[in-house]
């Protein structure tokens, strides 16, 4: 077991270091978290479901044991705690490796979520209304007169969902093309591109 803690901890210690100076960027070259689309329509009597739907950041599973930041930290903290309990320690080697184990999951789990906070906090704050005004987007949830539903949109490269009501009298189903109009009280106003394009010519 010594082994492979010596091995653990310099290879996830020296990626940590290459990503602290810039030469290992996890966030686009190599963390590949998956993302399941939910495909699931919400009816109009489902108010309820629309709203609680709409509040989540992305409409994905986030699975943080297949990005490269998880592993990376988990084996330098596996890799060290390991070594501490080895050595400072008269701990059996099977409840040794148990808790270099748990402490490393621990650490992946705790700083990949804490970095796709930031990077969710970072992708917000750099993108206004004014940005939103004006862009293109896809309806996930039916948009409503009334009714708010939820667009995605791409702002400055990053996709970023928002609440979203429609200027129409009548509701844009999901997996629509709309273009936001305006933006107020935190919901977009959106219209079908194709009805857009068709006033302006």
């Amino acid at each position: 077991m010594i082994s492979l803690y010596i091995i653990a901890a310099v290879v996830g210690g020296a990626l940590v270091a290459l990503s602290a100076f810039g030469a290992g960027d996890h966030d686009h070259d190599h963390d590949h978290e998956a993302h399941l689309d939910q495909d699931a329509e919400i009816d109009h009597d489902g108010d309820h479901e629309v709203h609680a739907l709409a509040n989540i950041e992305h409409d994905a599973t986030w699975l943080p044991f297949l990005s490269l930041r998880f592993w990376t930290y988990f084996s330098a903290f596996f890799g060290l705690t390991g070594l501490g309990l080895t050595y400072l320690t008269d701990l059996a080697a099977p409840i040794g490796a148990l808790l270099s184990a748990g402490t490393g999951v621990g650490s992946g789990l705790g700083i990949s979520y804490a970095m796709r906070r930031l990077r969710a906090s970072e992708t917000h704050s750099g993108s206004s209304s004014e940005d939103l005004i004006g862009s293109e987007g896809t309806v996930l949830l039916t948009v409503r007169k009334d009714d708010p539903g939820k667009v995605r949109c791409r702002i400055k490269g990053e996709l970023i969902d928002v609440l979203a009501v429609s200027e129409e009298e009548n509701e844009i189903e999901r997996g629509a093309e709309v273009i936001v109009v305006g933006f107020e009280d935190d919901r977009a106003s959106v219209l079908r591109r194709t009805d857009l394009l068709e006033n302006a010519g």
